[in-house]
């Protein structure tokens, strides 16, 4: 993860998409108003754990246009695209024009492509646009901002990972912000010594985004994320959790079955 210069703003502002009567996207009943303010407890929680002065602005910014209420300070807008066809994956928007992106929005690209996959938006999951009224008026008032897409609200896959994944997407947003890692040194993993699985067995995943991770429990980082639902050989186990065959890292077998 990239260091930022995020001591240089006064605080983060997180700015909601849509809101006071624009309910944005929608499917399945879920609506993009809604779907991004289930972060806030989540975001100030680890805000507070990384000593980020955090304000929520829960209002609609794009009607009220009082983008003067983040001057010194930095801002993410949150927001979930939407297509006639589900796309997959998330990306940054910039205002063309201020010089590329920053270390900031890069963090938030990765962080996109651990969780979500990214939109392949200019070859980096990222677009730089003119036609925007808040990118377009942040730049104007020198305050660093950029729009981020979450995910597709239409794709049951992303929607049902955010879902069960809200408070670790909260998490990855504000050390995207301050180029660290926030909230994973408290824990500390402990496994029990692995067991080799003679010959391995296979599992079924059960779930439709499933964490692979470094190590045989959540302390561990996160090094990709299954889809597809498949069948896998794990070759070692360590309390509820398995070793990949393939070498790319453990699995909780809570979610999956033998088969």
């Amino acid at each position: 993860m990239l260091a930022t210069n995020y001591t240089k703003f006064t605080g983060l502002d997180i700015w909601f998409g849509h809101g006071n009567g624009d309910p944005g996207a929608q499917s399945s009943g879920y609506q993009e108003q809604d779907m991004v303010r289930r972060l806030q407890t989540s975001l100030k929680k680890y805000a507070d754990k990384a000593g980020v002065a955090i304000r929520f602005y829960v209002g609609n910014m794009y009607a009220d246009n009082n983008v003067a209420w983040s001057k010194g300070r930095a801002v993410i807008e949150l927001h979930l695209d939407s297509a006639g066809t589900a796309g997959q994956g998330g990306h940054v928007i910039i205002q063309e024009g201020i010089g590329g992106l920053d270390a900031i929005d890069k963090n938030i690209i990765e962080k996109l492509k651990e969780n979500f996959g990214i939109v392949n938006r200019d070859g980096a999951g990222y677009d730089e646009r003119t036609d925007l009224a808040n990118p377009r008026r942040c730049s104007a008032a020198g305050i660093n901002y950029r729009l981020v897409e979450l995910f597709f609200i239409n794709d049951v896959t992303d929607r049902n990972y955010f879902l069960n994944n809200i408070d670790e997407v909260a998490r990855d947003l504000i050390s995207a912000y301050i180029g660290s890692e926030v909230g994973k040194t408290t824990v500390t993993p402990t496994p029990t010594a692995p067991t080799t699985a003679s010959n391995g067995f296979r599992v079924k995943v059960t779930t439709d985004a499933l964490n692979v991770r470094s190590g045989p429990g959540t302390g561990y980082g996160i090094a990709s994320v299954i889809r597809d639902k498949g069948v896998y050989t794990i070759t070692a186990t360590s309390g509820d959790w398995g070793k990949l065959k393939s070498g790319a890292g453990w699995i909780s077998l809570s979610y999956a079955e033998r088969v």
